[in-house]
C-alpha cells in the first residue's frame, strides 16, 4: 500500500500551531496579553500578514479576541463558546438537508429525555421557581405577540432543566441544539395554536418535576417534544 501524499501545510497554519504551543506552554489565563505583532513576526521569522492571518484564525477558533491597535488577548473559553463556534457550519446543515435536520431533533429528544428525569431527581425549590418564572414570562411574551421574546423563553426554559444537573456541558449542548434548531423554533411559531399548547406543555413538565416525578417529567417533556414535531410536519406538507 502506498503511503499517503505528505501534506503542505500553508505557513499561517504553522504560526497557529505555534502559538497555540506557546499559549499552553506559558500557561496563559483569559485576559492575558499575545506579544506584538512585532514580536510574533522575529519569532517566526515571517511577514506581518502571515502573523495577522494567524491570529484572525485563532479568534474564528475562539482562542484569542482582537481589539483594533490592540495586542491580541487570551479568549475565556468555556463549552458555550465552543459550541457558538460550531452554529454557522452546523445550521447550513440543518438547513440544506431535511435528514439531518430529523437526526439533529432525534438527539435533542434522546438527550432533553434525560436532562428533565435528571432536574426531577435533585431540582431544589429555586430551580422550580426559576422554572415557573420562565414559564410566566412566556406566557407574558405570548400575550404581547412577541414571538422572538416567546421563543426566547422557550429556549432559556429548556436550558434551565439542563441546567438542573449541574454541569456546565449540559446547557452548552441544550443552548447549541437549540440554537442550530432556530429556523424549525420560527417555523413552528407560525402553527395557529401552537403557543398556547407550548405554555401548558412547559407546565406539566415543571410540575412533574416539582413532584420529584422522573417518569411523569419525561413522559411530559416526550409528549411536548413529539407534538411539535408532528405539528410542523403538518405545516411543512
Amino acid at each position: 500500500m502506498r503511503p499517503r501524499p505528505i501534506r503542505r501545510r500553508k505557513l499561517y497554519e504553522q504560526v497557529t500551531n505555534g502559538l497555540l504551543d506557546y499559549i499552553q506552554t506559558e500557561k496563559l489565563q483569559p485576559g492575558d496579553r499575545l506579544p506584538s505583532e512585532r514580536e510574533l513576526m522575529t519569532w517566526f521569522e515571517v511577514g506581518r500578514p502571515t502573523v495577522r492571518e494567524a491570529l484572525q484564525n485563532l479568534e474564528r477558533l475562539g482562542f484569542v479576541t482582537i481589539s483594533h491597535g490592540e495586542r491580541a488577548r487570551i479568549s475565556d473559553l468555556d463549552f458555550a463558546r465552543l459550541f457558538e463556534q460550531m452554529g454557522l457550519t452546523t445550521q447550513y446543515l440543518l438547513n440544506s438537508s431535511e435528514q439531518m435536520m430529523a437526526e439533529m431533533k432525534e438527539a435533542r429528544l434522546l438527550f432533553e429525555r434525560q436532562m428533565v428525569r435528571r432536574a426531577a431527581e435533585i431540582a431544589t425549590a429555586a430551580d422550580i421557581a426559576e422554572l415557573r418564572r420562565l414559564v410566566d414570562e412566556q406566557a407574558a411574551a405570548k400575550s404581547a405577540r412577541d414571538a422572538v421574546a416567546f421563543m426566547r423563553c422557550d429556549m432559556q426554559f429548556h436550558t434551565r432543566i439542563a441546567a438542573v444537573g449541574g454541569n456546565s456541558l449540559y446547557p452548552a449542548v441544550s443552548m447549541g441544539i437549540l440554537s442550530w434548531l432556530q429556523k424549525f423554533y420560527i417555523d413552528q411559531l407560525r402553527v395557529s395554536g401552537s403557543e398556547k399548547l407550548t405554555i401548558s406543555e412547559h407546565i406539566a413538565v415543571v410540575e412533574a418535576i416539582e413532584r420529584h416525578d422522573p417518569v411523569a417529567a419525561e413522559d411530559a417533556l416526550s409528549a411536548h417534544l413529539n407534538r411539535s414535531n408532528i405539528l410542523y410536519q403538518r405545516y411543512q406538507q
